[in-house]
């Protein structure tokens, strides 16, 4: 089916409808390129696994974060407005949760903007996305009124790391984000990928020094195998969860190969076959 130029199913709206977020810097226009960039390769394990450490925020992007990861391996897609109609779903089911897990409403739509912006940003890199029309119907657009984040993301960033003991949620899900190959506005600038990694390092540094004991986010399997030694579980380092988180993500897509070979909307049924959602 040929969705060119398409026409994207309306926004939610009432209280479905995440709140607007203040600007921390100016916006711009993108012009997007389809390259690709290798920056992660985590191993495999269980997806079933994926929320154990995870933060509030996060556990509740997990199948967004996993959307990102796999459009960045998309040579064709079809059906845009299908696709376009599930994410704005998907997205508008995350606030939810999270407003549900009492999640304050600031974070939770500074973590909208950063999904929105990290899978209008996947979508784009594709050979498909940047014919598609996708660009004119963005999900910051659909849900921030907005139709570039490279810059505000980063900026939100900064802001975000002024307070890091209260903003460790949100500095985690940057971290996936930023590790599943958001480049925002480095895309474009010199020695761009560097400079990048340099803010992954610095983030990481920041969330260790900053991230809470895990034992409480621990399941019983891994308190079994801790038993008591309660020191140990102090120093669970957090590269070793997001190591894991990050590995789960991909593994999470693992068995379904085959998909990446055909031009059906199998990002869409990927997405309920998962059954990552939030209940």
């Amino acid at each position: 089916m040929n969705n060119q130029g398409f026409t994207p199913a309306p926004a939610a709206t009432g209280n479905d409808r995440t709140i607007m977020i203040p600007t921390p810097g100016g916006s711009a226009h993108e012009a997007p390129t389809p390259q690709f960039r290798e920056q992660i390769a985590p191993a495999a394990l269980q997806p079933q696994e994926v929320r154990q450490g995870l933060s509030i925020i996060s556990n509740k992007a997990a199948t967004l974060l996993t959307v990102i990861m796999k459009l960045r391996t998309t040579v064709n897609h079809r059906e845009y407005k299908t696709l376009h109609r599930t994410l704005c779903d998907e997205m508008t089911r995350f606030a939810n949760h999270c407003r549900n897990a009492s999640v304050d409403p600031q974070q939770t739509a500074i973590a909208q903007y950063i999904l929105c912006s990290a899978i209008d940003e996947a979508i784009l890199k594709t050979p498909w996305g940047a014919t598609c029309g996708w660009a004119n119907h963005s999900l910051l657009s659909v849900f921030h009124n907005e139709t570039f984040g490279g810059e505000k993301v980063f900026a939100l960033l900064q802001q975000s790391l002024s307070a890091p003991a209260q903003n460790i949620d949100l500095l985690e899900l940057f971290y996936y984000v930023l590790s599943l190959g958001f480049e925002g506005k480095y895309r474009l600038e010199h020695r761009g990928f560097e400079q990048l990694q340099q803010i992954r390092d610095s983030l990481y540094q920041t969330i260790e020094s900053h991230r809470q004991p895990a034992e409480d986010e621990l399941s019983a399997q891994w308190r079994s195998i801790f038993g008591s030694q309660k020191g140990l579980l102090k120093r669970v380092p957090f590269w070793i969860i997001s190591s894991v988180v990050l590995a789960l993500l991909l593994v999470s897509y693992s068995g379904f190969q085959y998909i990446l070979h055909q031009d059906t909307s199998y990002t869409l049924d990927l997405i309920h076959q998962l059954n990552v959602s939030d209940q």
